[in-house]
C-alpha cells in the first residue's frame, strides 16, 4: 500500500515535465529570419569575466565566417513555468544573439533554442550554408 500513495504522490510531478525539441540549425535560421529582431549567428565559447559574458570565436558574415571575433555580450534567462534557461560557460557553441540598441543579446531558455551547445562540424557547415546561399 506505501508504493500506491508513493506512485500516486508523483503523478502529479510526472505530468509536468518541459518536453523540448532538438537543437536544429535550419530551424533557428528559420525563427530568426522570421522575427522583427536582427540576429547575428557566433560559433565560439562565452565565458564570464566578473559580472560580464565575453563570447571569444567568430562570427557568421554574408561572405563566410570572420574569425578572431571577441565581444560582451548580455544573457537573459527565460522562464517557462517553474523551468528557467541559463548560460554553459567555457563550451563551444553556435549562438543566435539579438542585436538590440545596447548590444547582443543572448536569450537563454530553459530548452536553449538560441543555443547550440557542442556542435557537430556538420552543424557549422550548415549555418555557413544557411547565410551564404539561403538553402535552409
Amino acid at each position: 500500500m506505501k508504493w500506491l500513495a508513493f506512485t500516486l504522490a508523483l503523478l502529479p510531478q510526472m505530468g509536468m515535465a518541459l518536453s523540448c525539441l532538438e537543437p536544429d540549425i535550419r530551424r533557428q535560421f528559420s525563427r530568426a529570419d522570421a522575427s522583427e529582431h536582427s540576429y547575428a549567428v557566433l560559433h565560439g565559447i562565452i565565458s564570464e569575466v566578473g559580472e560580464e559574458y565575453v563570447f571569444e570565436g567568430r562570427a557568421l558574415a554574408r561572405m563566410g565566417w570572420a574569425e578572431n571575433y571577441a565581444t560582451e555580450l548580455s544573457v537573459q534567462s527565460v522562464c517557462f513555468g517553474q523551468w528557467c534557461g541559463g548560460v554553459r560557460t567555457n563550451v563551444e557553441g553556435i549562438f543566435f544573439v539579438k542585436q538590440t540598441n545596447e548590444g547582443l543579446l543572448l536569450e537563454a531558455g530553459p530548452c536553449n533554442a538560441w543555443a547550440h551547445y557542442e556542435p557537430r562540424p556538420t552543424d557549422v557547415g550548415i549555418a555557413e550554408q544557411c547565410m551564404l546561399f539561403g538553402l535552409c
